[in-house]
């Protein structure tokens, strides 16, 4: 997504400059786009790896290991396919 807007700015600017002579720069923004599209994915990562600590620290004395892993790698969808297997 974030080469893609690079991608889309670039052909913005280069079609200002061909049809209208029209100079607009290019990399100032399309730098911006992607550190700030990197920031956002590592900041995402990071985030969710202290959650799953986070997770992992409350139910640890509470839950079996193996269901503590299968409900961190799929939060949404694991608790319906934990329910239906037999233990």
């Amino acid at each position: 997504m974030i080469l893609f807007l690079v991608f889309c700015y670039y052909f913005l600017t280069y079609f200002l400059f061909a049809k209208f002579y029209t100079i607009v720069e290019f990399i100032p923004i399309a730098l911006g786009v992607v550190l700030l599209g990197f920031g956002s994915i590592l900041y995402k990562l990071l985030f969710a790896q202290k959650e799953k600590k986070i997770i992992k620290k409350a139910f640890s004395k509470y839950i079996n290991p193996y269901i503590m892993e299968e409900l961190l790698k799929n939060p949404k969808g694991s608790l319906s396919t934990l329910g239906e297997q037999k233990k």
